[in-house]
């Protein structure tokens, strides 16, 4: 099930945050003229400082780059182009997740 989608062709920029439950995983896919850093992060549910975000991947290859993760609790995900890591094209990113069984 795809939780957000985000496009940029400038830096400092970031996806709405999606909401990943206990035991789901998550994958972002990415693909783009794009040259530069797509940065994912994580941050605890609930947690509502900038500085409480922390990265968990870089994607400097492209396109079709792929990541796929599952952490213990529940977690908001974004993705992003931090000030400085584009140099020029447009990067396309989709936040997916595959829901646990309970």
């Amino acid at each position: 099930m795809k939780l957000t989608s985000f496009s940029a062709n400038l830096d400092n920029k970031f996806s709405a945050p999606a909401l990943i439950a206990e035991g789901d995983k998550f994958c972002v896919a990415a693909s783009g003229s794009f040259v530069g850093t797509l940065t994912v992060q994580v941050r605890p549910k609930g947690a509502a400082y900038a500085h409480d975000w922390a990265d968990v991947h870089e994607f400097t290859t492209f396109p079709a780059a792929r990541l796929s993760r599952t952490l213990p609790g529940e977690w908001e995900a974004r993705v992003g182009v931090k000030t400085g890591d584009r140099t020029s094209g447009t990067v396309f990113a989709d936040i997916l997740v595959s829901r646990a069984r309970t």
